[in-house]
């Protein structure tokens, strides 16, 4: 009996551990085609959820009534209000325009909106979407978007002594976009829910072809618009600041208001990065750029201006003099800070004359045009528009004279 008995216990042990050993590689396969195929795995998460609780698990697609213009995207738990609670931050799709599919629920080319939904109101409680809504109901991103917490200005009107951190939005597309909210008590608890004055008050709101960056050192948000620059990747840098006192500083022109200030300072710099190896940058007006940036120590880079100029050119031997008034900073002293107001570049200027190669015919000559201020002696030195001419020497664009336009 005994022996049986061992018999069926080594029996069902060894079935066990073979079944382990076969649930362990089906996981193992699973987690494999998952990311093989990239498969995003949290839709079925929250199905088989909901069914296993008996429907206990909030299904937010199926709360919003099955509206086919909207598509839920992702839920994430977010204590929003300094509470103490996680509420409930719900990506959204909406003007659906294509079909979702076991590797993208939420295909990239419909707008992308989100709500925070609380339950802070009502006994039992009432589940209530506070909308997180841009200036003239715009949307956060197309596709994709993501959040980060940062403390950005004082609350005001709220119980706690803590920080709320304002609720910064980055959102993905052919424009990127960013998005501040900040929360704002709207109603006493005995009262019921609204938004009619929004509970998530827009700090600011920002969109560049070329992104756009939150620095929280200083708190400001740079805007990069790459639209007149496209073939070399150059931008419109615009700096924003926030503006007024203590709990009612914003970005926008004032407290609630659907449009930003104005900003603090406008250039055209880099885009995206600057090229690792910038003397060999293909694009002449990158070198232009760069060299004024090196000559008014504008840049970390550490950039040499003396390399961006042809040996023994009139501008490499002005530049030996220090004649600054050359390249249009006519005060005394190096010049710094500097300012890029206008670039412009003429391709039709790189088409005569041009040099055979095994890759066709390639320019050997080019123009750009450049607006400019900088500081000389802490005064503003503006270069008027000036014109570089610039030369192919050993394949690298050089810079060879700097002519004012007239």
């Amino acid at each position: 009996m005994v022996e049986i008995l061992s018999a069926l216990l080594q029996y069902i042990f060894k079935t066990l551990a073979s079944l382990a050993g076969v649930l362990i590689f089906l996981l193992f396969v699973g987690y494999l085609l998952i990311r093989l195929f990239g498969i995003d795995i949290k839709p079925y998460l929250n199905t088989s959820g909901r069914i296993f609780s008996g429907g206990r698990v909030i299904d937010f697609q199926e709360a919003f009534g099955g509206d086919s213009n909207i598509r839920v995207c992702d839920v994430q738990r977010l204590d929003a209000d300094g509470d103490g609670f996680n509420e409930w931050l719900v990506y959204y799709q909406f003007d659906v325009n294509n079909q979702k599919n076991w590797k993208q629920p939420c295909p990239s080319s419909a707008p992308m909106a989100a709500a925070i939904y609380d339950n802070d109101r009502g006994k039992p409680a009432i589940l209530f979407p506070y909308k997180l809504q841009p200036p003239d109901r715009d949307f956060l991103g197309e596709g994709s978007i993501s959040v980060d917490t940062q403390e950005i200005v004082p609350n005001y009107g709220v119980s706690t002594t803590d920080t709320i951190p304002e609720l910064i939005f980055k959102g993905e597309g052919s424009t990127k976009y960013m998005t501040i909210f900040k929360y704002q008590k709207n109603t006493e608890s005995w009262q019921p829910p609204t938004d009619d004055i929004p509970r998530y008050q827009v700090l600011g709101s920002f969109s560049g072809t070329g992104g756009v960056e939150y620095h929280p050192e200083d708190k400001t948000v740079v805007v990069y618009d790459r639209g007149p620059f496209e073939r070399s990747q150059l931008a419109i840098k615009y700096v924003y600041k926030l503006h007024g006192t203590d709990a009612n500083k914003t970005y926008m022109s004032e407290v609630g208001a659907s449009t930003l200030s104005a900003p603090v300072s406008s250039s055209i710099d880099f885009g995206i990065n600057a090229p690792t190896d910038i003397l060999r940058a293909t694009y002449p007006e990158k070198i232009v750029l760069a060299f004024y940036q090196a000559l008014t120590k504008s840049t970390p880079k550490g950039w040499n201006p003396a390399d961006f100029l042809v040996p023994g050119s009139l501008a490499r031997q002005q530049l030996d003099k220090k004649n600054y008034a050359y390249f249009g900073f006519a005060g005394a002293g190096a010049p710094s800070n500097l300012v890029v107001r206008r670039l412009q570049y003429y391709p039709a200027a790189e088409r005569l004359p041009t040099t055979p190669s095994i890759e066709g015919q390639q320019p050997v000559r080019g123009r750009v045009e450049i607006d400019a201020v900088a500081k000389q002696s802490g005064k503003d030195q503006y270069t008027g528009l000036i014109s570089i001419e610039l030369r192919l020497v050993a394949g690298q664009w050089k810079i060879e004279s700097v002519i004012p336009v007239n």
